[in-house]
């Protein structure tokens, strides 16, 4: 897929604002906006640092051509990195900050690395999260992931915050790790699936313990894994021994047998709609 590839510069150009990335606005490094830009354009490109303007240029080294993917590297772990995105592909190679995909409506966001709070929440012109497209973290994620979130996939390779789906209207969250506390809290519909069978996912008043089920009885639930599958996430990394693994190198965690086991299910928040769900893979 071709796209530009954006190599900060060490320190930026100089020890101006920005020069180090703080207070750098990371909404415009978008593959849908950049990647229609010849490469001069997204030079001049504006990054917004607190009240001061800065360009692309002078905080990137710009490889590449227009195309459907933007590639970062070695950046700061900048905010609201593919916010409003609407298609394409955005690779992180290191971590993200705050309000990751915030409002997204389409594409793809995969960090290698990890990301801050809030992350497919709303933004800050918005009261809606995420409304479609998928975010994969290989690492951690921070507190209110999927805040409002009313469609699409979040993918969560390490632990995550505080409060895992927040008020979420609907959509997919797939955790490898357990939840901190009070998953769902507040979800009207959506699915939250943690694939760690040796972590509690449920737990907190406003969730009903549903009992044992089979994945066959959700064909949700199998699209959504099957969909990780096509994304080949998660491939490699520390993921919990209670994993099966796939077969071959790189192959990651065996996710047709994941799909194939019993669930448990737990419905919420039954103050609210109840038609929401956490789901944990138990063999």
């Amino acid at each position: 897929m071709s796209g530009y590839t954006l190599t900060w510069k060490a320190g930026g150009e100089g020890q101006g604002p920005g020069a180090m990335g703080q207070g750098i606005d990371g909404a415009s490094l978008r593959p849908d906006t950049l990647g229609v830009l010849d490469r001069d354009a997204v030079a001049r490109v504006d990054l917004f640092a607190g009240q001061t303007v800065v360009t692309l240029g002078d905080l990137f080294d710009i490889a590449g051509e227009p195309g459907d993917c933007l590639t970062l590297r070695n950046t700061p772990p900048l905010d609201h990195l593919g916010a409003l995105m609407q298609r394409g592909e955005l690779i992180i190679e290191g971590d993200a900050g705050d309000n990751l995909g915030a409002s997204m409506a389409g594409g793809l966001i995969r960090v290698h690395g990890s990301a801050g709070a809030r992350v497919g929440g709303p933004h800050v012109t918005s009261r809606r999260g995420m409304s479609g497209g998928e975010i994969l973290i290989d690492g951690n994620a921070g507190d209110f992931a999927g805040f409002l979130m009313r469609r699409g996939l979040i993918a969560i390779g390490g632990a995550s915050g505080h409060s895992v789906g927040y008020r979420m209207i609907a959509g997919s969250i797939v955790l490898m790790q357990k939840p901190v506390d009070h998953p769902g809290l507040e979800m009207q519909r959506g699915s939250i699936v943690c694939l760690n069978k040796d972590a509690l996912a449920g737990g907190g008043r406003h969730l009903i313990e549903g009992g044992v089920i089979s994945a066959g009885a959700m064909p949700a639930l199998l699209l959504v894994l099957r969909r990780l599958r096509e994304l080949r996430w998660p491939v490699d990394g520390p993921h919990p021994k209670s994993l099966p693994g796939g077969e071959g190198a790189g192959a990651g965690i065996d996710l047709p047998r994941i799909a194939a086991g019993k669930w448990r299910l737990w419905s919420g928040d039954k103050f609210e709609l109840n038609k929401g769900e956490v789901l944990q893979w138990l063999s």
